[in-house]
């Protein structure tokens, strides 16, 4: 029998890979783990030219099997309908994010009516830190049961562009899921390019689902202000759950009660010393802040009237109606060995867009705009609050348009040279 693979993960930004019920997980479920790589898999096989089916197509015609009984090198080894996932996927370990409380609020500053049937003051709109999402050291063993080992260690190959790149599990858009890889088979991890050739390969293929070759990557790096050591309770989002009052058109609202005020004093009390506990430990939950730039400032200014709306809600997502995924995904912020702080943004911009959407600008162009504004030293007072300290853009990786290597571009972002070792 073929052997497992075995590899030890340790989570930068909690990682969240819950069940049915949202904010309730007791560990990481392995579905959350698979759907990511699967995702991030057929995401690197159209970049290097691999023809792969869409397997949440509505169309028969567009996902596997096709007619003739074929699969995609994709489904051959997470599986469709008619064939079973060629490995078994295990996950354990870690601890809670906190206990103290089940989840604590980011509020986005926005106010929504109180719910139906139940009428009463407004409520926060915003984002959740929850206390289920998994930190610590995780287990994956990875085990093959009718392919082969070589079959199963090319899954580590976006594995390693996760790690170095973007995040593992679900709610990777809201900061979850950054994590360090710390062995493989109590070994260091190691991605050669012997391994990237034995991915399977083919002619360069356009099409509109997510492409390597149309990812964009970024960390931006910053030390926390010296003489200032509360300056992280005036991120937005966090200075409304220290404060526990959102205060808008007049109002003043609970974070975290808008009915009881002692039992929101009660609870916003119980947050803030999570929050110092967590910024203590190598995390600081800013992602909504970061977010709330990206969509509500820097994407409205390439319009002299509000943006359109449909193009927003492709971009950065919507619940409701469409339940849109964000092709523009943020981190939490986590701190190095070095003492400085650092946080991603990664997303997928694909050169042709959906019908009926259009960017303001060449697609070259739009990105060089969001470089650019992560590079102005004025953005960050208005992401971070007036305290912000000074980021820098670390990493930034794009292709042009006219760039098409999407192998070469796989090299790049794993730090292999041709016929060498990551």
């Amino acid at each position: 029998m073929p052997k497992p693979i075995s590899i030890t993960l340790r989570t930068l930004t909690p990682i969240w890979a819950g069940g049915v019920e949202s904010g309730r997980t007791k560990r990481v479920h392995e579905t959350g783990i698979i759907g990511s790589l699967r995702w991030w898999y057929e995401a690197i096989l159209r970049g290097i030219g691999r023809e792969v089916c869409n397997p949440t197509s509505d169309n028969p015609r567009e996902r596997c099997p096709r007619n003739d009984g074929f699969y995609c090198d994709v489904c051959r080894l997470f599986g469709a309908t008619g064939r079973s996932r060629g490995f078994r996927l295990r996950i354990g370990g870690g601890t809670s994010n906190f206990s103290g409380m089940d989840k604590i609020p980011l509020p986005s500053g926005r106010l929504h009516p109180g719910r139906k049937g139940r009428p009463g003051p407004d409520r926060p709109g915003g984002w959740f830190l929850f206390a289920d999402a998994r930190t610590g050291n995780l287990e994956i063993r990875i085990v093959p049961l009718f392919v082969t080992y070589e079959d199963i260690a090319t899954l580590l190959v976006p594995l390693a562009l996760i790690y170095r790149h973007a995040a593992l599990g679900a709610k990777v858009a809201n900061g979850y899921g950054v994590v360090d890889i710390t062995g493989v088979n109590n070994e260091a991890f190691v991605i050669s390019d012997a391994m990237l050739r034995r991915l399977p390969t083919g002619e360069n293929v356009p099409g509109t689902l997510p492409n390597l070759r149309d990812f964009f990557f970024a960390k931006v790096r910053f030390q926390a202000p010296v003489g200032d050591p509360d300056w992280w309770q005036a991120i937005p989002g966090i200075a409304e759950a220290w404060k526990g009052m959102l205060e808008k058109n007049g109002k003043r609202v609970g974070v975290f009660d808008q009915y009881d005020r002692k039992k929101n004093d009660r609870l916003c009390k119980r947050a803030q010393g999570e929050l110092a506990a967590l910024r203590q430990k190598g995390l600081l939950p800013m992602a909504p802040a970061v977010r709330k730039w990206l969509r509500e400032t820097w994407f409205p200014s390439f319009f002299r009237s509000p943006p359109p709306k449909q193009l927003g809600n492709w971009l950065f997502g919507t619940t409701r109606p469409e339940n849109e995924a964000s092709k523009i995904n943020v981190s939490h912020a986590y701190r190095l060995v070095s003492g400085e702080w650092e946080f991603r943004i990664w997303g997928w911009l694909p050169q042709v867009l959906p019908d009926g959407l259009r960017l303001p600008l060449p697609r070259q162009q739009f990105m060089h705009r969001l470089k650019e504004g992560l590079e102005n030293p004025s953005t960050w007072p208005i992401v971070l609050g007036p305290a912000s300290p000074a980021c820098r853009v670390g990493q930034w990786h794009c292709l042009s348009d006219d760039e098409t290597d999407g192998l070469a571009y796989l090299r790049t972002l794993l730090d292999i040279a041709e016929g060498g070792e990551s």
